[in-house]
């Protein structure tokens, strides 16, 4: 069966994003481990109460609402 115009457009949309996120991720991975190496083997983010738990959850918002917001906008 063939795929639609659209389905087409909508999966190369998305492979678009998924190549957005994984250059993201790679980004943020490289600066974390050249800048706070000490973040990975500490994981003070999963002490409960702690300030770097407030900041790991804020920046998991910030990055769930930029991946909504690229959703929205780059999906037809």
């Amino acid at each position: 069966m063939l795929e639609s115009t659209e389905e087409q457009q909508i999966k190369e949309s998305i492979l678009e994003i998924i190549d957005w996120l994984i250059n993201q991720e790679s980004g943020v991975a490289e600066w974390l481990d050249k800048t706070y190496p000490e973040c990975r083997k500490e994981q003070k983010n999963l002490e409960e109460g702690s300030i770097e738990r407030g900041y790991w959850h804020f920046g998991y918002l910030v990055a769930v609402e930029r991946i909504t917001k690229t959703l929205r906008t780059r999906l037809p």
